[in-house]
């Protein structure tokens, strides 16, 4: 499955970044001097309270091509700039869009792409980013620690189900 992060804030880091360690084939949307930093140097994340920051090697790309097709695109940016982004969207082939955040008016946006799936989610993490580093606190994709999800390709808790 391909998977699209439109996005590197410390949203769109977070979520790229979990699905890279969960072995997805994922790519992450990025611009400018964030997107050069984390070409050259990688993604480097620090969780609240961790004295260690990790360093992960998330494909980076900086414009969504209209051939670029993927499996699902995760539209990780502000409200404010949902916008600019649905030109984009309208013209690449993809199929499965979820925009993830607060007041996206889901309604307005579905209606403009009839013909896509497009879903909502909200993100249960927040941080900020200083120095090229993402600092970021909330919940990993893995629901045990991650030493036991790695270990094994195991299944979730009774409860909770993969989605990827």
């Amino acid at each position: 499955m391909r998977i699209l992060v439109y996005g590197a804030g410390v949203l769109g880091c977070n979520l790229a970044n979990n699905l890279y360690h969960a072995k997805k084939d994922v790519t992450l949307l990025a611009r400018g001097a964030w997107a050069e930093q984390l070409k050259q140097n990688g993604l480097h994340m620090k969780k609240t309270f961790h004295l260690r920051e990790s360093v992960s090697r998330v494909p980076v790309i900086t414009q969504l091509e209209p051939e670029d097709c993927y499996d699902v695109i995760f539209v990780v940016v502000r409200y404010t700039q949902l916008d600019g982004v649905m030109e984009d969207l309208r013209a690449n082939g993809t199929k499965n869009i979820v925009l993830l955040g607060n007041n996206a008016r889901p309604v307005y946006y579905a209606s403009l792409f009839p013909e896509k799936n497009i879903m909502f989610a909200f993100a249960l993490s927040a941080g900020h980013s200083l120095d090229y580093v993402c600092h970021w606190s909330g919940k990993d994709l893995c629901q045990r620690p991650r030493h036991e999800c790695r270990r094994r390709n195991e299944r979730p808790e009774p409860g909770y189900e993969d989605i990827l």
